[in-house]
């Protein structure tokens, strides 16, 4: 499984960041740690996504290759 550390920081980047996702009908998971443990939201959930925002690392766990697909995003 690749992990890359992400930055969606605004509803416009969260917004296309999650409708590439599904257009390529990817299965990932963003994820964070902390001191209270690891949250985990699927990446194809547009309310998963906006919650993210609160956190102060987010990661992108998947099966498949998909840096080309999200590279813009990729820190």
């Amino acid at each position: 499984m690749g992990k890359l550390r992400i930055n969606i920081d605004t509803g416009a980047k969260i917004q296309k960041f999650v409708d590439i996702i599904n257009e390529h009908n990817i299965n990932a998971v963003l994820e964070s740690e902390s001191e209270n443990g690891t949250y985990r939201v699927s990446a194809k959930s547009l309310l998963g996504a906006l919650a993210t925002m609160d956190w102060n690392e987010v990661w992108i766990k998947s099966d498949e290759d998909i840096y080309s697909l999200i590279e813009e995003f990729v820190v």
